[in-house]
């Protein structure tokens, strides 16, 4: 497969999981060069050419928007409807997918279905649903999600858990398109909000996990992030000239040695040793050169 066409995979797989997502967003997938937005913005119009995918506009400064058009939905087989591109929905649905890209960049998410429809008939026989943001499975354990941007009153947080636990009594989740990821428990869940416990923990049945940062549940992401930033800008150097580079510094490291055994030992020396202090600073702006 062409680089392309595997870069093309990529985006439209990422389009098949989530409703809406942003071209920064899918920078992800081209951070190995120097302008991953011009390059995402290249596919993704070649995409578009080929009807498979339809964005939007947003206000300065703020990446555009990107869907799977009817085609593109027809090719992934995706049976959901389009979401609406409304504010609310758009800025809600990208913070599902912040969460979903980094979970994604450590090779360790299973599963994400953003916002699931879970229709039960509790036991007093009303018809509800229950809606999560998401559920997903991370190192072989599911997870509900909740993700609240904006402060909600101590009654919402309340109305939201018993609805949960109502669907928790009913079994229905043992029959719904998650059971082949299931255990024997309800899946804990993940609540991401910047409110007090006290307000969002009102539950004695359900195992919930409140952070206001992903990071903060799953530390190995932090470390991930890391790790895939140094292999990014690795990969962006000219391997020639930082061997180059290398060569030369090992070569001066090692007639410095010497110079400053010289001056131990209290012979004369003709030359500041090339790794004095105006040495180093010179390695040091031919580092940043190179990194920059």
């Amino acid at each position: 497969m062409r680089k392309r066409d595997k870069q093309k995979q990529l985006i439209l797989m990422a389009l098949a999981s989530l409703p809406i997502v942003s071209a920064g967003q899918l920078e992800l997938y081209f951070q190995e060069y120097k302008q991953p937005n011009r390059r995402v913005s290249e596919v993704l119009n070649e995409l578009q050419c080929e009807d498979l995918v339809e964005g939007k506009s947003r206000e300065i400064g703020e990446s555009k928007i990107w869907r799977l058009s009817k085609k593109g939905r027809q090719l992934m087989e995706v049976d959901r409807h389009p979401m609406m591109m409304t504010l609310q929905n758009v800025n809600h649905m990208l913070k599902i997918g912040d969460i979903f890209f980094a979970l994604e960049k450590s090779d360790n998410l299973q599963c994400f279905y953003p916002e699931p429809r879970l229709p039960f008939t509790n036991q007093k026989g009303v018809e509800r649903t229950y809606c999560p943001d998401a559920f997903f499975v991370f190192n072989n354990q599911p997870y509900l999600l909740e993700v609240q941007l904006s402060p909600m009153a101590r009654a919402g947080w309340a109305f939201k858990w018993e609805v949960a636990e109502q669907y928790v009594e009913t079994d229905a989740i043992w029959s719904s398109q998650f059971s082949n990821w299931l255990s024997n428990s309800f899946p804990p869940i993940l609540v991401l909000s910047s409110q007090k416990n006290s307000i969002i923990q009102q539950s004695n049945s359900l195992t919930l996990y409140v952070h206001e940062h992903l990071e903060e549940f799953f530390p190995m992401l932090k470390e991930v992030s890391i790790q895939k930033q140094t292999e990014t800008e690795f990969n962006k150097l000219n391997k020639t000239e930082v061997l180059e580079f290398l060569r030369a510094f090992s070569q001066d490291l090692e007639t410095s040695k010497q110079s400053y055994q010289d001056i131990a030992l209290g012979k004369k020396f003709e030359t500041i040793p090339l790794l004095s202090w105006d040495g180093v600073k010179k390695y040091e702006q031919k580092t940043k050169d190179l990194y920059k």
